[in-house]
């Protein structure tokens, strides 16, 4: 009598489906939205900061320094408000009023280069020389090729009669790419008022070579032909 099999087949489990990227993809979209519109409504429950950052955005100061100071009022730990509000005096010349906020703003983390340069600056023409020195250096020591703190520099040498260092750090601004003509120029005022005519003059030329209309020539071209002029007679080259 044949044996009849009796075993049960046993069925295969059907395979997993593998998590498709496109879910993933509108998990994370989701996400992105939602941060997104949270930072909005933030920026919407504080009116006074989205001001003061669009009126800074468009250069005007005072406008975005009330608005920035209006915030800090109701946030006094804000940076951004802080930020602002501390670029706003330096642009409007209150150097000293601005230097507690950016302190604020900074909380012993460095500035960013944006805000530097507005502070070197800032105390430069509030006459805070010392001080606008040492912001210079600070940024220099991180950004060594800065061009706009390299001119600052230079200018700030020049007008605390310190000639010989305005000179170097000029020679420093003539070497990058971008600085090449203001460097030449910052020298050459730099090394007339120092009474080295022969390296005045070989500046000068060199000056004139890119920059015949001497645009980067902040004293002015009369200035210029003047302080050349009286270069070349000290080298007994009037004939030129």
């Amino acid at each position: 009598m044949p044996t009849t099999n009796t075993r049960k087949t046993t069925a295969s489990p059907p395979p997993r489906r593998p998590v498709r990227s496109a879910s993933r993809m509108l998990m994370g979209a989701t996400l992105l939205s939602g941060l997104l519109l949270l930072t909005g409504w933030r920026l919407l429950e504080r009116p006074a900061l989205a001001g003061a950052q669009a009126a800074f955005a468009r250069r005007d100061y005072s406008t975005a320094l009330r608005l920035a100071q209006d915030d800090l009022s109701r946030h006094p730990s804000s940076r951004p408000s802080a930020m602002i509000a501390a670029r706003c005096l330096s642009q409007l010349l209150y150097a000293d009023q601005a230097e507690p906020l950016y302190t604020a703003a900074s909380r012993g983390q460095p500035l960013p280069i944006e805000a530097q340069r507005d502070r070197a600056t800032g105390l430069f023409t509030a006459n805070r020389f010392e001080l606008a020195a040492s912001a210079c250096h600070q940024l220099l020591a991180t950004y060594p090729n800065d061009a706009p703190t390299l001119l600052l520099l230079s200018l700030l040498e020049f007008t605390r009669d310190r000639f010989a260092e305005g000179a170097e750090v000029a020679e420093r601004l003539s070497r990058l790419p971008d600085g090449k003509a203001d460097g030449l120029a910052l020298s050459a005022m730099n090394l007339h008022a120092a009474k080295k005519p022969d390296q005045a003059v070989a500046v000068s030329e060199a000056l004139l070579a890119i920059d015949p209309s001497l645009k980067t020539y902040r004293p002015g071209a009369a200035i210029f032909w003047f302080e050349y002029t009286e270069d070349l007679l000290a080298l007994d080259r009037a004939e030129e």
